[in-house]
């Protein structure tokens, strides 16, 4: 199948011969040393040829990404195939487009981490989310895996065959690589927070506990590997929510901070109202 992509893109030697002989269109008696690197002509030609190469490159990525976002059901698995993605059963649209999307910047600026991460994801929906580093200097490739069952431990298994399929990428793969693979699981990370939410007088008495509960559910929503729950995040999804003048973070005042292994749960909510 095809490279996807809404502007053929070429190499740059070949970019600049294109604009090196639309420019000896306009002055013909440059044909004469336009095989010479060293002219100044050619030099601007050479860095106006990788201009274009990188326009057209990130012109491809934004549409296939735009292309990808609003793409669904069998358009989606189409698109798909065009980087050999291939949706797990039962796996949700938004979900796969995520998965898509890894395996596009895996094959360029994303490198080969993004890699990683898309075929984990492909290992199984058991995966929800799964988070790829290095330390330093330390070769060694660390990956954490959030499970979507129960308060997100991955189970042995399930990191079995993370391994297995990171084992298959070593010596005698048809893709022969040298780096170390790290498996764990996700560690849960609990803590509880204190919002003081200011409203006027005649906001209706729940206010607090519609403030608990969407707060709640965007944060399980979100609680991904590696995100901290901040202040800012917190006062801003509170905000959102029709009736507030003001809110702050009584405790904990920096957030919860999440090490990369790390997923923050709220283990309790507190809402104080206060009336002006």
């Amino acid at each position: 199948m095809g490279k996807l992509e809404i502007i053929p893109e070429k190499d740059p030697e070949t970019l600049f011969q294109e604009i090196m002989d639309d420019y000896v269109g306009f002055r013909p008696e440059f044909e004469e040393v336009r095989h010479l690197d060293s002219t100044p002509e050619a030099k601007a030609n050479q860095a106006l040829a990788m201009r274009e190469y990188h326009d057209i490159a990130r012109t491809n990525t934004v549409w296939r990404s735009y292309l990808i976002d609003y793409s669904n059901g069998a358009p989606l698995d189409a698109l798909g195939k065009f980087y050999d993605a291939v949706r797990l059963p039962g796996e949700d649209d938004d979900r796969f487009q995520a998965r898509v999307k890894l395996e596009i910047s895996g094959r360029s600026g994303g490198g080969p981490l993004d890699a990683y991460k898309a075929l984990v994801m492909g290992i199984s929906l058991d995966v929800r989310d799964v988070v790829i580093w290095r330390e330093g200097r330390d070769p060694t490739i660390n990956v954490a895996v959030l499970s979507a069952i129960g308060s997100g431990d991955a189970s042995p298994e399930l990191l079995g065959q993370v391994r297995s399929k990171l084992d298959d990428l070593g010596p005698g793969s048809e893709t022969v690589l040298s780096d170390r693979f790290n498996v764990m699981s996700a560690v849960r990370k609990s803590g509880a927070v204190h919002l003081l939410a200011r409203v006027s007088q005649n906001v209706p008495a729940e206010i607090s506990e519609t403030l608990r509960a969407i707060i709640l559910e965007k944060w399980v929503a979100s609680d991904l590997l590696g995100k901290s729950l901040t202040p800012g995040w917190i006062v801003a999804t509170a905000m959102s929510v029709a009736g507030l003048m003001d809110a702050r973070l009584v405790t904990p005042l920096d957030g919860i901070e999440a090490s990369p292994n790390e997923a923050i749960e709220i283990s309790d909510l507190k809402v104080t109202i206060e009336r002006v």
